[in-house]
Formats: C-alpha cells, structure tokens, sequence
C-alpha cells in the first residue's frame, strides 16, 4: 500500500522559513556568513562604488574660516555674474578638500537576530563599518527597517542586496545633495556612549579617533583591491604594444602600468647606464617614481647593489674610504662620517679629517721673490686651496660663496676695502717705479680709466699716470687725441686728451 502526502503551504511554520533561508544566505556567501548564536548571524558584505568615487577630507574648521574671509573679501572688490560665482565656489570648496580615488572600500557587516514571529515581525538588525559615522550607520538601518521591509517575506537577501549596490550612493547622496561620486570622512570624534552603540558599532583599531583615522586603511585596502581587479583582466603594454593577461604586467602607484619585460629591461638600461632618475613611470606627464620594491623585484643582485649604490650618493652618501661602507656628508664642515667603523675624511683633501686645521699645503712665506700668482692661497671661509693666474685681487670662492683679499685673506663684502688697507690690482712683493699723488699741478692731459672708466689726469707731460678710483693701475700713454678746457677740472688745462694703452707691469 502506497501513501500519498501533498504539500500545503499554509502548513509551513515560521521556523522553516527561517532554516530554508539561512541556508540559501550560507550557500551564497558561504566564507562570509557568521553564525553567532541559534538566531544571531552575521554576514560581511562587499559594497560596491560608483565611477570615478573619492574619499575626500575637509581642512580643518581654522583653515576654512581663513579661505571664507579671503573669498569674503574677494567677493567685496569685485564683481560677477551668478555662473562664475557659483563656478568660482564650488573650485574653491574642491580645492579645500584632500581627494583620494578610491574603486574599492573594505567589507560592511551587517548582523541580523530572528524573532520568534518571523517573517510576520521584522528582524532586529545591527551594522559595523570603519568608514561610516555611527549617524550615517544609523540612517543605513532606518531606511532598511522602513523602506524595504515587507511583513510576511523573507528581506535579508533584500537587505544584502540592497547594502551591496546601493548603501554608498545613498550615503553620498544623503550627506551631499544628490551627489554620488563622493563620501566625505567624518572628523568628529566618535561618542562611545551613545545609545545608538545599541545596534550600530564602529570598526576601529587602537588610537582611531573619529572615522577620519582610517583613512590609511582604506588607502591600503584600495590599493591590494586594484592590483587583484587589474590582474583579472587583459590589458596592452604602452611600450611594446603587446596584449596580455593582467597577471604579465605591473600596475604602479600611480596608476599606470607597463609589462613586466618591458619594466625588466627598462631597470637594467637605467642602471647600467648610471642614470636611475629614469626609474620613473613611462606614462607622458607622470614621472612618479617606481617604488623600491618594484626594483629588487626586477634585477639582479648585482644591478640591485649597483642601484643602492648610486641612490646613496643622491642621498648624500659617499663610499667610504677605509671600509667600503657609505659615509654621511656633512656639507657645512665639508668631511664625511661612516656609521660602520666611525671614520670621517676630509672632503677636500681626502684624508682624515682635520677640524680646526687647514687641509695639507704649503704655507707662503713672507720671501716676496716668488710670484704669488703661481702659488695656492687657502680661502678664509671654507680653507679650499684656490689659485689666481689674472685679474684683481679681490678674489670669489666658488665653495663658500665668499669674497675676500687675495692679499691680506680677509673676508670682505665689496671694494670698500681697497680705498683704505690693500691695493686692488697690485701683487706681493711687487711695487710701481712711479708713484702718482694726487696734487693740483699743471694738468696737460685727460683720459678714461680702460679698467674702472673713471677719468685719469696727466701732470707735466708724465706718461706714467696713476687711476686714483681702483687705486694702481699704471698706464702708459701712445695715442694723443684732442680735448677741450670743459673736460679737466684741475687748473689750466691745454694740450691733448690721451688714448692710454696697458704697456703691462712695472718691474722694480
């Protein structure tokens, strides 16, 4: 004998439902579903962003009172028409914002308890995110207890749903007008006392203040989450122009991405070739550099020593002389200190170094029968040895950045110095036949200074004259050329003005 049973649905009670459906909710989310207690589950829930979405920050409350009074006062002293006041604006308020493009943003969780009634009562429901206030969090569970409960059905697949491809735009949209492209992180301090702590909890990690701490989190979870999009997806290198899997290529900070032969061999042309601030992104208009790891990655440990090597020296590093290792230069004593055997060298010469002390030459002596000009003189400032084979004797060091006398080493700021203590143009040890003093005598002569253009007066036919402004410059006069009483100053003048021409020096 065969018994027959049919099915009526009026039979099912309240509990079967909820078993049929937590089993479908444990079937598709399998890893993400949490069973905390007979009727409490939870279930981590990946939420879905629109294009081009950004985290974004506002300044601090200080910052934007100071951009209101200068926009108060702009606004004051000119005028413009409603299009490019309001354009004007909403630039202002973009620039005042801190901007991170974000594709990807971590897990919400969304806890549910059944009660006993259910589906004739609504579930009771509880949230958990990091990047959401718990104001926003509350708004979340308020619109998913009104909007999308219906008495009699089953609504948390409704609700997951819901969370999954809708939550960040209504968010965004609450918080800025009907705006989805962006959601701003709240940077008041989250109330750990508040009633809404009953169904709505804040995800956060030890010294986390306000939802604007995790902002480090979510930049590192965007950028794992971007690299596994990108790699499941084919792409063509903008360098050899070949389509590949995503998994042959490599996506950069920056956002940009080259393959991984192309990235190979372009680190190992830079760095043979010595010139590692080409170790940048290829796209036109970036340049970002490639991070560290990248490279260690690519190369060899050969290339990879030879790269820490020369970022060393871009860093102020030299190699050290006695152990091989990298010295710190310090620029203002001008020597070096090697933090592995604690040896400094003296930039300059290169030996130890030596402070307080001039490097190794030889000092002048007081015999004046040598050429100075042929003989190294320590600069006052920095003591590099510096030689002068022409001009005057006021002297620039190209070091230090410092001026000073060639003759007496005195540091000096102009030519001042050469009207009372030293002479601009003459040598040690060498002195003119002729000494000029300056007297009202018979002038027969007027002409220009070929050095420092200030004009030079001949007394009583005497074609050694003597420059009274640069102070020992000897000219010897070839040319006489014609001159009017208008241009001496000094007694009678007749005669020619004279063309001087530098004969060269005077020996005693």
């Amino acid at each position: 004998m065969s018994i027959h049973t049919s099915f009526d649905p009026s039979l099912v009670d309240d509990n079967d439902i909820k078993i049929q459906e937590v089993e479908v909710l444990k079937s598709i989310y399998y890893e993400d579903f949490i069973k905390e207690d007979d009727d409490l589950y939870r279930i981590r829930i990946k939420v879905e962003v629109p294009d081009h979405f950004e985290i974004r920050i506002k300044r601090q409350q200080h910052q934007e009172e100071e951009v209101a009074e200068q926009s108060t006062s702009t606004t004051t002293t000119l005028t413009t028409d409603p299009i490019n006041s309001s354009s004007s604006s909403s630039s202002s308020s973009s620039c005042q914002d801190e901007c991170y493009p974000i594709i990807c943003l971590p897990n919400v969780t969304l806890g549910f308890e059944y009660p006993k009634d259910y589906p004739s009562s609504p579930p009771t429901l509880m949230i958990s995110c990091c990047w959401l206030s718990l104001e926003e969090m509350n708004q979340v569970l308020e619109y998913l207890n009104t909007s999308l409960w219906e008495e009699g059905e089953s609504v948390i697949f409704r609700y997951i749903e819901w969370i999954k491809s809708s939550m960040v735009s209504f968010i965004a949209k609450e918080r800025q007008q009907n705006v989805d492209c962006c959601i701003y992180l709240s940077n008041v301090p989250i109330d750990f006392g508040s009633p809404l702590n009953e169904f709505v909890s804040w995800d956060h990690q030890e010294g986390w203040t306000s939802p604007t701490s995790s902002l480090p989190l979510l930049l590192a979870h965007n950028t794992h989450e971007s690299k596994r999009v990108f790699a499941q997806e084919p792409h063509c290198c903008p360098i050899c122009y070949i389509d590949d899997d995503g998994t042959k290529f490599e996506l950069f900070k920056c956002g940009h991405f080259i393959c991984k032969a192309c990235l190979c061999h372009m680190l190992t042309v830079n760095i043979d070739s010595g010139s590692i601030n080409s170790i940048k992104c290829t796209e036109p208009c970036c340049g970002a550099a490639i991070e560290q790891h990248l490279v260690s990655k690519y190369v060899s440990q050969e290339h990879m020593e030879r790269y820490n090597g020369q970022m060393k020296k871009t860093q102020g590093f030299v190699a050290c002389t006695r152990c091989k290792g990298w010295a710190k230069v310090d620029p203002n004593t001008r020597s070096t200190f090697c933090g592995t055997c604690y040896y400094s060298m003296c930039m300059l010469c290169t030996k130890t170094w030596h402070p307080g002390v001039t490097c190794n030459y030889e000092a002048i002596q007081s015999d004046r029968s040598t050429d100075v000009a042929q003989r190294p003189r320590p600069c006052p400032g920095c003591s590099v040895l510096i030689w002068k084979f022409d001009g005057c004797n006021k002297v620039h060091c190209v070091m230090c950045d410092k001026l000073f006398c060639w003759l007496c080493l005195q540091v000096i700021s102009g030519y001042e110095h050469f009207e009372t203590t030293c002479i601009l143009f003459e040598i040690p040890g060498q002195r003119p036949r002729f000494v000029q003093t300056r007297h009202d005598g018979n002038v027969t002569g007027i002409c220009p200074c070929s050095r420092c253009g200030a004009k030079v007066y001949q007394y009583s036919q005497n074609n050694h004259v003597l420059c009274f402004q640069c102070k020992g410059a000897i000219f010897a006069v070839k040319e006489l050329l014609p001159f009017s009483q208008q241009d001496s100053t000094i007694g009678s003048v007749h005669g020619f003005m004279e063309r001087p021409t530098i004969l060269g020096k005077i020996e005693l």
